[in-house]
């Protein structure tokens, strides 16, 4: 629920009536360390390769993206780093069960939605980014949201 509530707040700094890009990003932020909290405590394995493969994705997203950033450097490092734990969390706690596949595929979607919010703000407008931003992002938080509903439902 506290990933959904950071999201819906992101989304709010994000419109065109705030346009806030550091307070959208910031509670983007604070709702993957949510849902990155949510996967530790269903599993704390290592998953190494998965941790390997998942920072190698975000190094190559920031070293693409590096030389448009400006002063969002940083921040976009930052907010690069905790998607890319949350992809590998979620994938940690793969444990063959429906909504533990749910998790995953909601995070990978997450962080498709955000690659395209960076690709199409510093790199270049895309076509129908907004549709490919939308339908990923509202694709993944039902799934990472069905997800942990289910897990609760089975643990209870």
């Amino acid at each position: 629920m506290a990933g959904l509530l950071f999201s819906m707040l992101g989304d709010v700094f994000l419109t065109q009536y705030v346009d806030n890009f550091m307070l959208g990003l910031a509670s983007f932020f604070v709702a993957h360390i949510a849902y990155i909290i949510a996967f530790v405590q269903l599993s704390c394995k290592k998953a190494v390769l998965a941790a390997i493969i998942s920072y190698s994705v975000g190094i190559a997203m920031y070293a693409f993206l590096y030389p448009m950033l400006g002063d969002l450097k940083i921040p976009v490092l930052l907010y690069i780093l905790i998607i890319i734990t949350m992809v590998w969390r979620s994938v940690a706690q793969h444990n063959n069960s429906p909504a533990s596949k749910l998790a995953i595929i909601g995070a990978v979607l997450f962080a498709l939605s955000d690659s395209t919010i960076a690709i199409n703000k510093f790199y270049m407008p895309l076509p129908y980014a907004q549709d490919v931003i939308m339908v990923a992002y509202w694709a993944a938080q039902a799934l990472i949201f069905t997800s942990a509903y289910k897990q609760n439902t089975l643990s209870s």
